[in-house]
């Protein structure tokens, strides 16, 4: 009886056993005062792609799913933060197949983690079917302490994260994901020579606007349905 009172306490724990970490770590202490990782002791910015902590079904390698209440997904280094008895860890990559987040904390979406450019990359799947559409997001830290004015002198120059980056990545029935610019031409570079004639009747047809990714999507709805 003891023995199932025991199990029956560690359920609640079973999700967070399930992973490994790389480390673990207290954010404010180490990542963004220590001088261990950025060599500076201020900073600017972030280097998430949300500013809360957001609810989270992670999709494992190994086809198991497990919901994590709070998390954070740092695009700078493309990785996993989630918090487990209040300290935050670092999910190690090659557990992750996947990320789901719900729509109670702000838009759905899922990543899938993805190589590209030969780097391991959470991509937002905004399209799936012959022609998948992904989106990713980036950051940079600029670490210089020292600016030149206009007149040539050095000034001083806290540390910080860039603004949120993103490129769009399309992939024709499976194949590696090749990076399109936002443009007619950016699109018809992209995809394979036996969909151009398609691409530019339909471009001349209905005229999308591809900075806008509804408009974007819709349009590739349509060309996909011109695949043989």
């Amino acid at each position: 009886m003891k023995s199932i009172l025991y199990l029956l306490l560690l359920l609640p724990l079973y999700p967070f056993a399930q992973f490994h970490t790389d480390r673990l770590l207290d954010l404010d202490s180490h990542m963004y005062s220590k001088q261990t990782e950025f060599g500076v002791s201020e900073y600017r910015g972030h280097p998430f792609l949300n500013d809360e902590w957001r609810e989270v079904i992670v999709k494992k390698t190994n086809g198991t799913e497990v919901q994590i209440a709070k998390s954070k997904l740092d695009i700078w280094k493309q990785r996993l933060f989630i918090i487990n008895k209040g300290q935050e860890i670092i999910v190690n990559n090659s557990e992750i197949g996947a990320l789901s987040y719900g729509s109670n904390d702000g838009s759905p979406s899922t990543f899938i983690k993805t190589e590209i450019d030969g780097t391991t990359t959470y991509a937002e799947i905004l399209k799936k079917g012959q022609i998948a559409l992904y989106k990713t997001y980036h950051k940079k830290f600029n670490n210089r302490t020292k600016n030149k004015d206009s007149n040539g002198y050095n000034s001083p120059a806290i540390p910080a994260f860039s603004s949120t980056k993103s490129s769009l990545y399309i992939s024709i029935s499976g194949e590696s994901p090749v990076a399109i610019r936002r443009s007619k031409k950016g699109l018809e570079k992209a995809l394979p020579p036996y969909l151009k004639k398609s691409i530019k009747t339909l471009l001349k047809k209905t005229n999308p606007n591809l900075k806008n990714d509804d408009e974007l999507i819709a349009f590739l709805d349509i060309l996909e349905k011109e695949m043989p």
